[in-house]
């Protein structure tokens, strides 16, 4: 019997890394979002997401579930 050849798939995954500001602006801190970030997930001006923190800051969009 032949022996079947399998073809893994390598998922394409890249972790990007920026360096942002904390801005201050109305009584609270800001930071901006990287705009290819904001364009990959489908996120607009206004659109709502999730912050999950404890020593570190994740930013969930608001369409995958926190």
């Amino acid at each position: 019997m032949p022996k079947l050849k399998r073809k893994s798939r390598k998922l394409k995954s890249e972790v990007k890394t920026s360096t942002r500001k904390i801005l201050k602006g109305s009584g609270t801190y800001l930071i901006t979002l990287p705009k290819d970030f904001v364009k990959s997930v489908g996120l607009e001006a206004g659109d709502e997401v999730g912050v999950v923190y404890d020593h570190i800051l994740k930013v969930i969009p608001m369409k995958e579930k926190i």
